[in-house]
């Protein structure tokens, strides 16, 4: 089979996993609401709720992964915090000086760092904070996502997968996301570099050339 459509294929079983949680209680809700079980304020708050949850999922991925150019990186930002809003995690991306300029220059590190963020969501299997910082130089702009939490790690799947040139036998759709960044950053001529800071921090960062 050729890699694109495996990787394809394995990026679809991912997504549809992470939308499977929030469709499915969509739809508990409203068969609550059309069988008279429980309270009808009830079943319907669960139902907005999910549907609201499974919407800003929908946004982040399709900024995330999807064919258009980056999103603006405020609306980025904008995009992690409501990804973000129900879970464990709690987003520290303070706004920058020279967020504009990037903004009109560089669009497409905007897609970068939204796929970052998701890794650095998979590293925090017990909540936490997910630090990000943008700065833009001369020559390059540095990206630098830090997860900080209890267990804070990179699977050990993940790792080989977050090289561009990954067999396909090694993919999953447990490690997918980390290959699809990988070949991201290729094609924005960098790498993702991964370290664990201390125990419990773990830090992925990238330099971006202002030419790409």
């Amino acid at each position: 089979m050729d890699a694109s459509i495996r990787i394809a294929q394995l990026l679809c079983s991912r997504l549809c996993h992470d939308l499977a949680g929030p469709a499915g209680a969509v739809n508990a809700g409203v068969e609550f609401l059309s069988e008279g079980i429980g309270e009808a304020s009830e079943a319907a708050g669960l139902a907005l709720q999910a549907a609201h949850q499974m919407t800003r999922r929908l946004e982040f991925y399709r900024a995330a992964f999807g064919r258009a150019g980056g999103a603006a990186l405020d609306d980025a930002k904008r995009l992690a915090s409501g990804f973000l809003a129900e879970g464990g995690i709690v987003l520290d991306w303070p706004d920058g000086p020279d967020q504009q300029e990037l903004v009109a220059d560089m669009p497409s590190v905007s897609k970068l760092v939204l796929n970052m963020i998701l890794l650095g969501v998979e590293s925090l299997p017990r909540g936490g904070t997910l630090g990000v910082r943008i700065a833009t130089r001369t020559a390059a702009t540095a990206v630098t996502v830090h997860a900080a939490g209890d267990g804070a790690r990179i699977r050990e799947d993940v790792v080989p997968a977050m090289d561009a040139a990954a067999s396909i036998e090694l993919l999953s759709p447990l490690n997918i996301h980390g290959h699809f960044l990988a070949r991201l950053a290729r094609d924005l001529g960098t790498t993702v570099r991964v370290s664990t800071v201390r125990d419990g921090v773990v830090e992925l960062s990238a330099e971006v050339s202002s030419s790409a």
